[in-house]
């Protein structure tokens, strides 16, 4: 029996085959690359979810004390707190209430024993500082005490110099109340046609002598009357042969700083507003003349400017005269 050979596969067809094996080698390694990164990522995800499963396991109860006696106790102190402290802001509203209410009074109180012995160094403190509170709480002192305390005060700073500033500061707030006490001023109106002249130092001129000016703030006539009780502004030489024909003649200095001589002035039915008065003494004739908002600026050594001090206490309006010449109307 004779033996068969096989024929060879051709050169290129072997070619053909290694490069095929060699690009399953090639596959078969990149596979295996990237299984290998993906188990890796896998345990690395494994690791994590452990993590968050050991953060999500209930933690252990609190012992039975902590839960039952401890953690009441703490609530109820805490509530008991908030209790105290919302009490306390009642009583402290309750209080601040009170003040307010009856600060006028108290104030009035204090005033009344500065100025039982008004001559003594500390009740001038005193009555200077319940003024001054007075004054920046806006609080609302009877002008009944007021008045009975600044007369005292003017007449001790004949002896006690320093009594006089009291009655200035007094002097000052009572016209404040006076704002509360005005007349019913109906059918207001411009002053034009009747011209009313006051003696006047703008700001920075004290010093010098006073001129008299006419219309000299913002100026407005009031009601009707008959040239016997009309609103009068003249000097005491010189009267105004004309008749305002008005009820009052009011000024308004607003917020400027000059200074109102009523030295050589005739006055009568007039409200000043926002000005600062000046008083040395002389002839002077006021009638039913109200200041609002004013301070003063007088000399106290004269009789006739502790006089004028005591008739701003006497009233929401002041009527005072002293040495009037013989031509006054």
């Amino acid at each position: 029996m004779e033996e068969c050979d096989l024929p060879e596969a051709p050169v290129a067809e072997k070619r053909i085959e290694l490069v095929m094996l060699e690009r399953l080698d090639a596959d078969q390694k990149a596979l295996a690359s990237k299984v290998d990164s993906i188990e890796t990522r896998i345990s690395s995800l494994g690791r994590e979810i452990s993590e968050i499963r050991g953060a999500l396991k209930p933690r252990p109860e609190a012992a039975w004390w902590l839960r039952f006696i401890v953690a009441p106790v703490c609530v109820a102190s805490i509530l008991g707190t908030a209790g105290a402290v919302i009490h306390l802001e009642i009583r402290v509203s309750n209080i601040e209430a009170f003040v307010r209410d009856n600060g006028g009074f108290i104030a009035g109180l204090r005033l009344r024993q500065a100025a039982s012995d008004p001559t003594d160094l500390q009740n001038i403190k005193n009555a200077e500082s319940v003024i001054t509170q007075a004054e920046s709480a806006k609080i609302h002192i009877p002008a009944d005490v007021v008045g009975s305390a600044g007369q005292k005060f003017v007449d001790a700073s004949k002896n006690a110099p320093e009594a006089w500033n009291v009655a200035l500061l007094l002097a000052q707030y009572r016209t404040r109340l006076n704002a509360d006490a005005l007349p019913f001023l109906p059918d207001l109106r411009d002053s034009r046609g009747y011209d009313a002249y006051l003696k006047i130092w703008p700001p920075g001129s004290e010093g010098s002598a006073g001129q008299l000016t006419s219309m000299p703030a913002d100026t407005c006539l009031v009601g009707h009357a008959p040239q016997d009780t009309a609103a009068r502004v003249e000097p005491l030489e010189k009267p105004n042969p004309k008749s305002s024909d008005a009820q009052f003649i009011v000024f308004d200095w607003r917020r400027s700083e000059v200074l109102v001589g009523l030295d050589g002035m005739r006055l009568r039915n007039v409200i000043i507003r926002n000005a600062r008065i000046r008083y040395d003494g002389g002839p002077t004739d006021l009638r039913n003349v109200y200041f609002v908002n004013c301070t003063f600026a007088w000399t106290r050594r004269t009789l006739p400017g502790q006089e004028f001090a005591k008739a701003l206490f006497e009233a929401p309006s002041v009527t005072f005269e002293t040495a009037v010449p013989a031509t006054r109307s």
